[in-house]
């Protein structure tokens, strides 16, 4: 077991209970951070959104909607339109709508 800063015990034999667990490890995680803050933010939202994309091509996108599908979600609607779930991604993020299908799998409830 090792202690955080928090003065909490982390238990690295622990197997995770679900696959919200499964994730980089924090110094990964600190690393692909660091290295993406170093491009040009254009470059890097491109670099991750063409990375999501390629995963998803090789096979992945229904891992990925298991890691990212939001729990215990109810169907939302308004104004005769139903929505998987309440939250949403605004619009600009995907500017030329190149993405749809990767962010549906990314769990949002809807898309502008």
């Amino acid at each position: 077991q090792l202690s955080n800063t928090k003065n909490k015990n982390l238990d690295l034999s622990a197997k995770p209970s679900s696959l919200h667990e499964l994730s980089l490890p924090p110094f990964m995680y600190q690393l692909l951070r660091s290295l993406l803050f170093l491009t040009p933010p254009e470059w890097a939202h491109y670099f991750s959104m063409n990375s999501l994309k390629l995963f998803c091509n090789l096979g992945f996108k229904g891992l990925i909607k298991k890691v990212y599908a939001p729990k215990n979600s109810a169907v939302t609607s308004f104004c005769n339109l139903s929505f998987s779930n309440k939250v949403g991604l605004g619009a600009g993020f995907d500017k030329n709508a190149k993405y749809l299908n990767e962010l549906e799998a990314m769990g949002f409830g809807f898309v502008e």
